[in-house]
């Protein structure tokens, strides 16, 4: 069995506004009036921690 796969299942957990989107766009695309409603103060850091993951997630994803 090789350890490339052709696909990558990732799970989340959202709110229910974003199912909502999902199922109208087929896409979820957060705003920052949503990261700021449920963060407050510590949004911009959620913001780096999130670019992070992005960064790091296209170095080993396929």
């Amino acid at each position: 069995m090789s350890i490339f796969m052709d696909k990558v299942t990732l799970w989340t957990r959202q709110d229910k506004r974003s199912y909502d989107e999902l199922e109208r766009n087929g896409v979820i695309r957060i705003t920052r009036e949503h990261l700021e409603e449920k963060f407050d103060l510590i949004t911009d850091h959620i913001i780096y921690l999130y670019k992070w993951f992005v960064d790091e997630a296209e170095k080993r994803v396929p």
